[in-house]
């Protein structure tokens, strides 16, 4: 599963030309995240075990919109806890997020 999905709405700039892009509108950059903002330290909370959860359910994107299956977890408990506890490490460093002033 690919970070872009329809309707294509995102823009991929790498790190130095999204603070361009900012800094030519006259903000300056408060602070920056390589990561995306829901990769977090709380367990289950994080980019590879949102992957790992869709790979093992319907491969989609929705299934983190549905009710949680439970049989599908515990039937891989021991990737399940590695991924949910230990996911935040293995992030892929995408979906990264600039926060700017005025």
């Amino acid at each position: 599963m690919h970070t872009i999905h329809a309707p294509y709405h995102r823009h991929i700039l790498a790190k130095e030309a999204l603070i361009a892009a900012g800094e030519r509108q006259g903000w300056s950059l408060a602070r920056y995240y390589p990561t995306m903002y829901s990769n977090t330290r709380i367990p289950f909370l994080n980019e590879a075990f949102y992957l790992y959860y869709t790979r093992i359910t319907d491969g989609t994107l929705d299934a983190l919109m549905e009710p949680v299956r439970v049989g599908a977890l515990l039937l891989r408990a021991p990737l399940t806890l590695f991924w949910g506890v230990f996911g935040s490490y293995f992030s892929r460093h995408t979906d990264v997020m600039a926060v700017f002033r005025t």
